[in-house]
């Protein structure tokens, strides 16, 4: 459980190492690096299909709130961070790391870090 933490906490650093939006066309170097050493099998029974167990708990909460604090770092005068953006962001993810890793999902890391990228900018662009 800890190396899937570590894990888990590395995943939302990854998410926010960006200080320049990169576009919908190419996620931060750091979340494919990312999803590449999720493929590399750790042991996910921390991590149920869909996002549920403690792993999908802990990595929920810890996007959440880096989700809701960087809203607020990059806003001006520190915005609405609006927590039903920030759940989405943390329920998109936890739910696609899920379900990949259980083979749900079937794409190379690659593929699904653009796929992921793609749509979280969609929903940061929905809420401006």
């Amino acid at each position: 459980m800890d190396a899937c933490a570590g894990l888990a906490r590395d995943a939302v650093e990854a998410l926010h190492a960006w200080e320049t939006l990169p576009g919908p066309d190419r996620p931060p170097g750091a979340s494919t690096t990312c999803w590449t050493r999720c493929a590399r099998g750790l042991p996910y029974t921390g991590l149920r299909p869909g996002s549920g167990g403690p792993l999908g708990e802990l990595l929920h909460d810890e996007l959440m709130s880096r989700s809701l604090a960087e809203r607020r770092r990059r806003r001006p005068g520190g915005g609405d961070a609006d927590e039903a953006v920030a759940s989405a962001v943390a329920g998109l993810v936890t739910g696609v790391l899920a379900d990949w890793v259980h083979g749900r999902v079937t794409r190379t890391p690659a593929e699904v870090s653009m796929r992921v990228w793609r749509m979280l900018v969609a929903l940061h662009a929905s809420h401006r």
